[in-house]
């Protein structure tokens, strides 16, 4: 194994975002029939782009580095006005944003066309000729950004060391797939050592002085260099793949809104099921696929113990302590705290409508902006907030105890044990007790 330092598992929902995926799918299906009413289309066209906007979203939302955590709705339009491709004016994208004038515009994360060349065909075939138990895995791991110990929740597997090994194994049969068709031709291979470092490089694992690491290793090394480039090709091919996993869910989806005939008087044969604690899914109803269970399985584990997350949650949640002028006597820190006067009175969402458009001015206004957004029963706008805080800002280890509880909020127990584990081995965080009693209750 090679000597390097991993990160943790990145902030890129760890499977929490395909599970939302479904309810999103729901939830703006007929608000976005009733936006698309007066365009000439079909009725199919309109689904074919909301399907595909959707997954746009989805793909923006999980990069590992740069994220959108904008509004979702705004970002389905915008991607809907690019893919009706001459049904509607390119000007209304622009009048659409100038008048919600969002942080981020989501122009600037819609996705690029996948264009394969004839050695990402060969690849994208080899991926679909691959093993359904490692083609899902490698789907999960690479185009869904999953980390191992969540993979390892997911597929049932003995831990994160297991889904490691077992996702070594796979691009092992992927490589030699490569081979057998003509891919690798003449020059050095890289050492097993060397693809081991690629892989945590190109899957945002590193710190960042291994990605340095890595980088010089690039321009120096003709076998690692040659290594990223076919990884970095094969990542085109799987993201093809992924894409088109995602439509067939989306589309099984659909189905559900077609009118169903009566069914003919017959015998009921009893019909197989999938079924996890809590949870069955009748198989007549579901086209079975690797992705498809695994889809099932993440939203178990990331929904299913609600309750119980509530509970803890409520049991340790208590807003973070205003500022006062009296509490600092830092003269920016003094203007936010009277502006923090409706959030000290318990008037939330006043505090936050107060707060959001002086919010780049001030330190500390991410920090409280996340704890409205709590007080708001809106945990991922509260993650987005915390998570514009970076280790070394004055309010980051506060900031890093409502990010936990606001992952257990969410529903993302294992997020937020992460969280949690990491604050009780801090020494001197000013949660560290509160951590370790946290920590016992989520055994």
């Amino acid at each position: 194994m090679p000597i390097f330092t991993l990160m943790q598992d990145t902030a890129t929902g760890q499977g929490y975002h395909l599970a939302e995926l479904l309810k999103h799918y729901h939830s703006f299906r007929k608000i976005f029939l009733e936006w698309t009413a007066a365009l000439d289309q079909s009725q199919g066209q309109k689904i074919g782009v909301y399907q595909r906007s959707l997954i746009a979203w989805y793909e923006a939302r999980i990069r590992s580095r740069h994220p959108y955590v904008g509004d979702i709705w705004l970002y389905l339009q915008t991607a809907a006005l690019r893919y009706f491709e001459g049904a509607v004016d390119p000007a209304a994208t622009d009048q659409l944003l100038a008048a919600v004038a969002p942080v981020q515009d989501p122009k600037d994360f819609l996705p690029a066309g996948v264009q394969l060349n004839d050695e990402q065909i060969t690849m994208h075939r080899l991926l679909k000729e691959l093993g359904s138990n490692c083609r899902e895995l490698l789907l999960l791991g690479y185009y869904h950004r999953i980390g191992d110990g969540r993979l390892a929740e997911i597929l049932e597997l003995s831990g994160r060391q297991d889904a490691a090994e077992r996702r070594r194994r796979c691009l092992l049969m992927v490589r030699e797939g490569w081979t057998s068709a003509g891919l690798y031709q003449g020059g050095t291979p890289a050492s097993p050592d060397q693809l081991a470092l690629i892989d945590a490089y190109l899957r945002d694992e590193l710190e960042v002085s291994a990605q340095w690491e890595v980088d010089a290793l690039r321009a120096s090394e003709p076998a690692v260099r040659d290594a990223i480039q076919r990884r970095e090709d094969w990542s085109g091919a799987l993201q093809l793949l992924g894409r088109q996993d995602l439509m067939e869910v989306l589309q099984r989806e659909e189905a559900h809104y077609r009118a169903k005939p009566k069914p003919k008087t017959s015998i009921k044969m009893p019909q197989p099921s999938l079924r996890l604690p809590g949870l069955t899914i009748n198989l007549q109803n579901l086209v079975i696929g690797g992705l498809a269970i695994a889809l099932a399985a993440v939203a178990y584990l990331t929904f299913f113990d609600a309750p119980q997350n509530q509970r803890l949650y409520n049991r340790y949640y208590e807003p973070a302590p205003a500022l006062t002028r009296l509490s600092t006597a830092d003269p920016i820190e003094r203007e936010l705290a009277e502006m923090l006067e409706p959030y000290a009175q318990g008037r939330y969402r006043e505090a936050y409508e107060e707060l959001l458009p002086a919010a780049p001015a001030y330190p500390a206004a991410p920090l409280y902006l996340g704890v409205c957004a709590l007080e708001l029963e809106d945990p991922n706008r509260a993650l987005d907030w915390f998570g514009q805080m970076q280790p070394g800002d004055p309010y980051y280890e506060v900031a890093d105890w409502y990010r936990a509880l606001a992952y257990l909020l969410s529903g993302r127990r294992g997020a937020a044990e992460t969280v949690v584990l990491d604050i009780a081995r801090t020494e001197g965080h000013p949660y560290r007790e509160k951590a370790e009693r946290l920590l016992d209750d989520l055994d």
